[in-house]
């Protein structure tokens, strides 16, 4: 009578740890998810802003510099910030890594 008892709590304990358990992973996957949506939403919505800036996107000296400033302010959480113009076929990068000028490349890309 002892060995049924004792068996049947526990795997009423076993039972009860293993769905606690469970629904503490799952709370945690929440949080992780909720995290990882969070931090691609905030950069989305940083880097969106950025393109709609008039200085950006006509690739002057200004828009140059807030694209310096936005990698300087970020740089411990990207490795480098790149604008493509359009109108000239070509690419800026903050820093400046290749060549010294900051562009990736001068010839037209299809």
């Amino acid at each position: 009578m002892c060995a049924f008892l004792f068996n049947t709590f526990y795997k009423e304990a076993k039972n009860t740890a293993i769905t606690k358990l469970h629904e503490e992973q799952v709370i945690h996957a929440k949080q992780a998810a909720r995290g990882i949506e969070d931090f691609f939403a905030t950069w989305t919505r940083s880097l969106s802003s950025l393109s709609k800036m008039d200085e950006i996107v006509d690739n002057d000296a200004i828009g140059q510099r807030y694209m310096k400033l936005f990698y300087e302010a970020n740089q411990e959480q990207i490795m480098s910030i790149t604008g493509w113009m359009k109108k000239a076929s070509s690419s800026i990068t903050f820093p400046q890594q290749l060549g010294g000028n900051g562009h990736l490349g001068s010839e037209a890309r299809a």
